[in-house]
């Protein structure tokens, strides 16, 4: 049985209206939040 995917998209809107400024697909931010949390490690680790 193939394992399922889970596509994912996040909208930021303004605070104060609620209007969408801006949609991003969730594996490319997903991508970036784990590259982030991998320098953070490596660097607190190094200290």
């Amino acid at each position: 049985m193939p394992c399922s995917t889970v596509d994912a998209v996040v909208a930021v809107p303004d605070p104060h209206t609620g209007v969408p400024l801006a949609f991003m697909d969730g594996a490319a931010l997903t991508m970036l939040r784990t590259a982030a949390a991998s320098a953070v490690a490596t660097a607190a680790t190094t200290r």
